[in-house]
C-alpha cells in the first residue's frame, strides 16, 4: 500500500513532503531500486507492516538502525534488511521452528 510506504519514507527521512510512487528516493531508505514493490514480492504486506511497526512504535531504535545503514563503513539497505528478517521469521514459523517459543 502506497500510504504505508509514504509513512515509512517520511518517518525515516523526516520530510513532510510527499514523494512519487517510483524513483531513486526509495533507495535512500534501503530499497534496491526505484519501485519498492519489487523488494516486497516474497513477503508483501507483512514486511511493510514490520517496517511500519519499527518506525512508528520503536522510533529511536529505527532511527539508530537507519543511521547505521547510512554509515560509510556499514552501508546496508535498511528496508531490505527488515524484509529479509521478516522472511526468516516467516519461514521459521511456517516450518514449526518457533512453535515451542510461541507456546510458552
Amino acid at each position: 500500500d502506497f500510504q504505508l510506504l509514504m509513512t515509512i519514507y517520511k518517518s525515516l527521512t523526516g520530510t513532510q513532503l510527499d514523494c512519487s510512487r517510483f524513483g531513486s528516493h526509495w533507495q535512500d531508505i534501503g530499497f534496491q531500486g526505484n519501485d519498492p514493490a519489487t523488494d516486497l514480492r516474497g513477503t508483501g504486506m507483512l514486511s511493510l507492516l514490520t517496517i511500519l511497526y519499527l518506525v512508528r512504535e520503536q522510533k529511536s531504535l529505527a532511527q539508530k538502525l537507519y543511521q547505521l545503514s547510512q554509515n560509510e563503513t556499514q552501508n546496508f539497505p535498511f528496508c531490505v534488511l527488515l524484509i529479509n528478517l521478516t522472511k526468516i521469521a516467516l519461514v521459521a514459523l511456517r516450518n514449526g521452528y518457533l512453535n515451542k517459543e510461541c507456546n510458552k
